[in-house]
């Protein structure tokens, strides 16, 4: 039997490449550890209803819509852990502010790696 507490979230562990500014002024690339927390059912839906609302607003203002990654990471995202505040010596809260302070290709990284992750090609070349 197991005992399950649907509040007790599943937290997922991969990796992604991320460039920064080493202390030399090169650019550097490092493997980081993403933690991120797996999704339900109920989630996935409300994340569509979500989008789907924001669309349609959009095409009724006939505007322009774009879904930014970084409103959906605040949500999945428990932790960056290696991306760590110089000032305090610990890792970033996971706050929508810190997530658009970074480079738009190391939260691409990111939002990649979680789908690989999830959804992982097959290597073997088996159906």
């Amino acid at each position: 039997m197991i005992t399950v507490n649907p509040k007790k979230r599943i937290v997922r562990e991969t990796t992604a490449p991320y460039k920064f500014v080493n202390d030399a002024g090169e650019i550097e690339t490092a493997q980081i550890r993403v933690r991120y927390f797996s999704s339900t059912t109920k989630e996935l839906k409300e994340r569509f209803e979500e989008e789907k609302a924001k669309f349609k607003a959009a095409q009724a203002n006939q505007e322009p819509y774009f879904a930014w990654h970084t409103e959906s990471l605040v949500r999945r995202l428990e932790s960056l852990p290696d991306l760590i505040d110089g000032s305090t010596g610990k890792p970033f809260p996971i706050t929508l502010d810190f997530l658009e302070s970074l480079e738009s290709m190391n939260v691409t990284a990111i939002v990649d790696a979680i789908k690989e992750d999830e959804n992982p090609k097959s290597e073997s070349g088996d159906a």
